[in-house]
C-alpha cells in the first residue's frame, strides 16, 4: 500500500475500552490532530493528564498493482498495540476495539496520572494493521512523544490538596470547571500561565454543594494553564491544556 496511507493511522488506543471524547469539528484534513509535528500535550508530575486526538481516515488510497496505480477504498485502520507510554497510562477510542472505518472522523484519548519520578520523554511506537480492499498489512508508526515535566514550586504552593474537575481537558473552545463548596459565598476563580502570571480572574457566587463555572477559551493562546478556585479559606487548582 502507498506509504502515505500509513500517516493517517497514528492513532492511540486501548483495545476493548471506549473513550468518552468528541472529535474536533474544526479539523477536516485526513490524519491525526494534533499531528506529530504539533506534538502532544506536556504532562506534569502530580497532575492528571488527558490528550484528545481527532482521527480522520480517508475514504480511499492509491496502490500499485502490477505496476499500475489503482485507487481502492480504505476499509479500516486498527491499532493493535502501543509501547513506550509512561507507567499507568491508558488509551481508549470512541469506536469498538479501536477499529477506525475509512472515510470517518472519530477520536481517541490518552490519559494517566504522572507520579513523582516519572519526569522524562516517552517516545511511542504505535502498531497498526490496516485494510484497503484485499490488501492487509502491519506497520509501526513513530514520531509521537509524551513529555512529563516536574511540577513547579509555585504550583505546589498553590495547591492545598483539594480537588476540582475541569472538562474537557484538553479543551478547544470552553471548559467546565466543577467544584464543591462547603458553604454559600463568593469564590475567586483565577487562571495562571505556567510562569505563575495571572491571565484572568473572576468572582462568582457559589452555592453550598456542587457548582460549575464556564471557562471561556476565547482570547487564550494554546498552551498549559492552572485554574484556581478560592473561597478565602481553602484553595483548589488543576492544570488545563488549551488546544
Amino acid at each position: 500500500m502507498h506509504k502515505t496511507l500509513l500517516t493517517v493511522f497514528t492513532v492511540f488506543s486501548f483495545i476493548g475500552a471506549t473513550a468518552q471524547c468528541t472529535p474536533d469539528g474544526t479539523e477536516t484534513e485526513p490524519g491525526i490532530h494534533p499531528t506529530q509535528a504539533e506534538g502532544l500535550a506536556t504532562g506534569f508530575e502530580g497532575s492528571p493528564y488527558s490528550q484528545t486526538l481527532t482521527v480522520i481516515i480517508p475514504s480511499d488510497t492509491t496502490v500499485i498493482i502490477f505496476g499500475i496505480p489503482t485507487t481502492i477504498p480504505i476499509d479500516d485502520a486498527t491499532v493493535t498495540n502501543v509501547s513506550g507510554m509512561p507507567s499507568g497510562f491508558t488509551y481508549a477510542c470512541n469506536v469498538p476495539s479501536c477499529v477506525f472505518p475509512g472515510g470517518a472522523t472519530n477520536c481517541a484519548v490518552l490519559t494517566g496520572s504522572p507520579t513523582v519520578g516519572q519526569a522524562g520523554s516517552y517516545p511511542l511506537n504505535i502498531y497498526v494493521t490496516y485494510h484497503a480492499g484485499s490488501i492487509s498489512s502491519d506497520d509501526t508508526v513513530t514520531g509521537y512523544v509524551i513529555n512529563i515535566n516536574t511540577v513547579g514550586i509555585w504550583e505546589i504552593e498553590r495547591n492545598n490538596g483539594l480537588k476540582l474537575t475541569a472538562n474537557p481537558n484538553p479543551f478547544t473552545w470552553n471548559a467546565n470547571v466543577d467544584f464543591i463548596s462547603a458553604h454559600a459565598g463568593d469564590v475567586k476563580i483565577t487562571l495562571y500561565n505556567l510562569l505563575g502570571k495571572v491571565v484572568r480572574t473572576e468572582t462568582m457566587r457559589a452555592a453550598k454543594g456542587e457548582n460549575s463555572y464556564e471557562l471561556r477559551g476565547a482570547g487564550l493562546e494554546p498552551g498549559a494553564y492552572l485554574v484556581e478556585v478560592s473561597d478565602g479559606k481553602s484553595t483548589s487548582s488543576q492544570r488545563l491544556i488549551k488546544q
